[in-house]
């Protein structure tokens, strides 16, 4: 079973156990391959720890913590999993005013400060990645008002979005953050082509330039002309990130910023988190309770498309959010 739950509830994945203790009481054996590592420390007799296409170490799940898995998987201690710097946040730079979406968004209110991380979570099926699309103009129109550096808008499309600085980061296997079959290059670039380009054509000379910038800064390991779909899921969210970097985005709408990808890479992805936050601010959006807890000045539970509580970083346990969402 390869990552079985990145789509299930937690009712949904208490069936799903249950269903795996039934075949293994009739002798059924099961591979269970996850990044969760809380659940192979419920399910598993064993656990054999891969980094960088090695075997590191086989041993009795009863024999180990948490903080020994990830110090295996990573090479890192545990204690670093969330580099979440401190930073004084701002003022208010956008807000979200009774924001409603065709039944599935209803009366959304919050405000997000400059340098700000404001998390927003909750379980499969709250709205929460709904509400990311809706707020980028991917879905709508709807009803309410966003207001950017104290510009309402009362309709948004990612073309304005872009214009005024509002930028999404999405998942990785969307299909909407990548073009899968294109380079590294092209990827990067295709959010400012004016600045890659010469008396109306682009300039691949000016392309190569820019995107071997950001190659270096974020460590995607892979040249300017690699194809986007050789690269692992890291490298992809690396290269998504890149590509709004590169238009001096201001908000970053991140939706699931490291679903599917190995921990190392994670903090890989947290520390870019952590350097675009000077001068700018971020939505992030995850079903990581852990994440959002980690990474998060502020976190908003969704529920049934409504938001429940928005609770402050003192204030914020995975019993608290579990409660809400």
């Amino acid at each position: 079973m390869d990552e079985p739950t990145s789509a299930l509830t937690e009712q949904e994945i208490d069936i799903l156990f249950d269903v795996i203790k039934a075949l293994k009481s009739i002798g059924k054996t099961v591979i269970y391959i996850s990044h969760r590592i809380q659940e192979i420390k419920r399910i598993a007799d064993r656990i054999t720890i891969i980094r960088d296409g090695k075997i590191i170490q086989t041993r009795d799940v009863k024999s180990v913590d948490i903080n020994t898995i990830i110090k295996a998987m990573a090479d890192r201690e545990g204690d670093d999993r969330y580099p979440k710097l401190n930073v004084k946040p701002g003022p208010v730079i956008f807000s979200a005013r009774n924001i409603s979406f065709e039944g599935r968004i209803f009366d959304v209110n919050f405000d997000v400060r400059k340098s700000e991380i404001f998390g927003i979570t909750g379980l499969s099926g709250s709205g929460r990645s709904t509400l990311a699309r809706v707020l980028f103009g991917i879905d709508g129109p709807y009803n309410g008002l966003i207001e950017i550096n104290g510009k309402k808008l009362k309709a948004v499309t990612p073309k304005i979005a872009k214009k005024n600085g509002l930028c999404f980061v999405t998942g990785i296997g969307t299909g909407e953050g990548l073009i899968n079959n294109m380079d590294i290059s092209k990827n990067i670039t295709i959010t400012d082509l004016l600045r890659v380009s010469k008396l109306g054509m682009i300039d691949n000379g000016r392309e190569f330039h820019y995107a071997r910038d950001y190659i270096k800064r974020l460590e995607i390991q892979a040249s300017e002309k690699d194809i986007v779909d050789n690269l692992s899921g890291g490298m992809q969210k690396k290269v998504i990130f890149a590509k709004w970097l590169f238009t001096n985005a201001k908000i970053l709408i991140i939706d699931e910023p490291t679903a599917g990808i190995d921990i190392g890479s994670k903090v890989d992805i947290y520390n870019i988190i952590n350097e675009f936050l000077s001068g700018s601010s971020i939505i992030m959006i995850s079903s990581d309770f852990s994440e959002i807890i980690g990474m998060c000045d502020r976190v908003a539970v969704m529920y049934n498309g409504r938001i429940q509580k928005i609770l402050q970083r003192d204030e914020c346990t995975q019993e608290k959010i579990l409660y809400f969402a």
